[in-house]
């Protein structure tokens, strides 16, 4: 920002800033919307209700050997709940150690705090 005067400089004065942030619709971000859901137990419970659907879904007209397949695939990508506990765990532990060697214990970076 370049630098500003009052033109009456025996005047009191105040100065408004706004700052825009743009976003590049362009670029996906990821959220809920666009990412699927990566708990095993989840996945395996749509992809078995698409197979075991009554209403002739064209899920229906592969083989049960592709099917399988997908389902093989799909899990490669997925993990369970308790690898997801662990993970969180690990995660959290980090960030206590982090919040430990940033503070020097004198309470600077940031307070306390449990998330279950």
């Amino acid at each position: 920002m370049a630098p500003f005067s009052l033109v009456d400089h025996s005047d009191t004065g105040h100065i408004t800033l706004v700052s825009l942030l743009l976003v590049d619709q362009t670029v996906t971000i990821p959220s809920t919307r666009n990412v699927g859901c990566q708990q095993r137990d989840s996945v395996l419970a749509v992809l078995h209700e698409l197979w075991s659907d009554s209403s002739g879904s064209a899920i229906k007209r592969i083989p049960r050997e592709l099917f399988d397949v997908v389902i093989k695939e799909a899990l490669d990508h997925t993990i369970s709940a308790e690898a997801a506990t662990e993970i969180r765990d690990q995660m959290r532990h980090e960030r206590e150690e982090f919040v430990k060697a940033q503070n020097g214990h004198e309470g600077y970076f940031g307070t306390d705090f449990d998330m279950p």
